[in-house]
């Protein structure tokens, strides 16, 4: 969950000046959710997949953490965060560890993970 002050939804600006988000998670969630927040090095997250609207990317991000995986979203606008990797220029990159990545494609391969639920 994300918390922020924003006066109960009337003032959504005091979220942005100056007092921040917080992250909160279950206790028993802690690890992984520090490792899913802890920026990727150059060598260790590879992407799995790009999508073209970060609503897509949430929910392949879900659907990698329902599943045990530590996923992040790379807003792919961003150029030049990884010289190896070409920019092209629109997109969400969703990255996970390179020993998780077969795993991670099979989740998002499942059409029911990582469609909206309406």
């Amino acid at each position: 969950m994300i918390q922020a002050d924003t006066a109960g939804g009337m003032r959504q600006h005091l979220a942005w000046s100056g007092v921040g988000f917080r992250v909160l998670v279950c206790e028993e969630d802690a690890a992984m959710a520090r490792d899913v927040l802890k920026p990727p090095s150059d060598t260790d997250h590879v992407i799995v997949r790009t999508f073209a609207t970060q609503d897509e990317a949430d929910r392949a991000q879900g659907a990698l953490l329902s599943a045990g995986i530590p996923a992040m979203i790379q807003d792919d606008s961003a150029g030049g965060w990884r010289p190896d990797v070409p920019w092209s220029g629109s997109g969400f990159r969703v990255l996970v560890h390179q020993e998780d990545v077969a795993t991670a494609r099979h989740v998002l391969d499942r059409p029911d993970e990582t469609s909206a639920k309406t």
